[in-house]
């Protein structure tokens, strides 16, 4: 404690105002940016090891690989040994397998310490950590943000009568949903890489993540007074690092697993002893996480025939006076029913994908461009070298190339940061 009492000699700050920050989402913008600014600079790590700073520096962390792509734990094949449960008891925590059996022998280190009175046995949240969450599957929130852009896109359409009628078919639908994005009212990324560099992610889905308890992230005067202040906090930091883990500046309850550390490349080895596998710096990522630009446009052809069909579900007809009708093509009008109407036709992803490869590279080229916000104008250059490379190399080459172009432009942390709120379902910073 001594040295944590020792920051009073190295901030611009009285005695009982910097460990007092009072940011939260409540205060107004002045008074907030004050606050927020405090609990910035106080260096409450002084003399322990360096945290990571989750939302000014590490935002994605756990959720890029060391080049920017975007990453998520591989699924199918090896996904079972990859993921472990850590005992506990506030339900079922998984986590990747090295990191569950770091986080078991931190523990086993606390105990210890506890045991020997060399750390307070009570009065302090460190003493005894257990896990409230770990790896969160990404699918389910993909999935309901899909719904959430699914309705908004629709409503968007039904206020606008000559677009509403002028979507007949599949390709239709996908153009004007990429002009809805032109209007920057759409709610947020359509493709996997999108969303996993964005404010809508977790890092819980990295599966190095580990919370210790549901907290409120907003309110800063509670990750001093509760956190930093715990008896046993300086204590828990040095061994959470010395097992390779990192706790999070942002929220001292939750700790991240520095993969490439010494600690954790040892817990790597220790699980595949006795194999063919051998797991270092350089193919961590390659053996845990799948690029998401691989998956992305599988889901987006998935996503977008979903999203159409149910649109056509939801408005199968269109009434149409004489002279809308005469852009109608004839075999889309039901003449023997109804000579002044039109009907949607569903569609299936195989009949989508016989679009051929150069719509689609265009269409999640546009995509990636538009929900990232991006202005490329010189867009038609940037795309038909992506074509020139699909006809010598192929759809994933191109894929690549896409990803590459696009990458640089979405780490501007300054863009990303919104205002703390409360702590969501996912233990996520919403």
């Amino acid at each position: 404690m001594s040295d944590f009492v020792s920051i009073n000699d190295t901030i611009p700050y009285p005695p009982g105002e910097w460990d007092r920050p009072l940011g939260n989402n409540g205060a107004g913008a002045l008074e907030n940016y004050i606050q927020r600014k405090k609990y910035k600079d106080v260096p409450y790590f002084l003399l322990l090891p360096q945290p990571l700073d989750s939302w000014y520096d590490k935002n994605y962390f756990g959720r890029v690989d060391p080049v920017q792509n975007g990453i998520v734990v591989k699924k199918g094949g090896d996904f079972g040994s990859l993921l472990r449960q850590v005992k506990t008891t506030r339900g079922d925590v998984f986590v990747l397998n090295f990191v569950e059996l770091a986080f078991r022998e931190l523990k086993q280190h606390m105990a210890t310490a506890v045991a020997a009175g060399a750390v307070a046995n009570e009065g302090s949240f460190y003493s005894d950590v257990s896990p409230s969450a770990g790896f969160y599957d990404y699918d389910k929130d993909a999935q309901d943000f899909k719904e959430v852009l699914r309705r908004s896109y629709s409503v968007r359409l039904k206020k606008n009568p000559v677009k509403f009628k002028k979507v007949v078919d599949f390709k239709s639908y996908v153009e004007y949903l990429l002009d809805f994005y032109d209007t920057k009212q759409a709610p947020g990324p359509i493709t996997l890489s999108g969303y996993t560099v964005s404010p809508l992610s977790t890092p819980l889905m990295s599966g190095m993540v580990i919370d210790l308890v549901p907290e409120d992230f907003s309110k800063d005067i509670i990750k001093v007074t509760k956190y930093m202040k715990d008896p046993n906090f300086r204590y828990f930091a040095r061994a959470a690092r010395k097992y390779g883990f990192y706790i999070d500046r942002n929220a001292p309850w939750r700790l991240f697993a520095d993969p490439l550390s010494v600690p954790m490349l040892y817990y790597i080895n220790q699980l595949f002893l006795g194999t063919t596998i051998s797991v270092n710096k350089d193919s961590f990522f390659n053996f845990y996480y799948e690029k998401t630009y691989r998956l992305d446009l599988t889901r987006l052809q998935e996503d977008l025939v979903y999203m159409y069909n149910k649109f056509v579900q939801q408005n199968p007809v269109i009434k149409e006076d004489w002279h809308d009708l005469q852009s109608i093509p004839s075999y889309r009008r039901c003449s023997t029913l109804n000579p002044l109407k039109t009907y949607r036709q569903a569609t299936t992803v195989e009949a989508v994908q016989n679009m051929g490869d150069i719509y689609w590279l265009d269409t999640y080229f546009k995509f990636r461009v538009k929900e990232g916000d991006l202005n490329f104008r010189d867009y038609d250059i940037r795309f038909k070298k992506a074509v020139e490379i699909y006809k010598v190399y192929g759809v994933e080459k191109a894929m690549r190339f896409i990803n590459n172009e696009v990458k640089p432009y979405l780490y501007n942390s300054d863009a990303l940061r919104k205002d703390l709120t409360h702590v969501s379902t996912r233990g996520n910073i919403a």
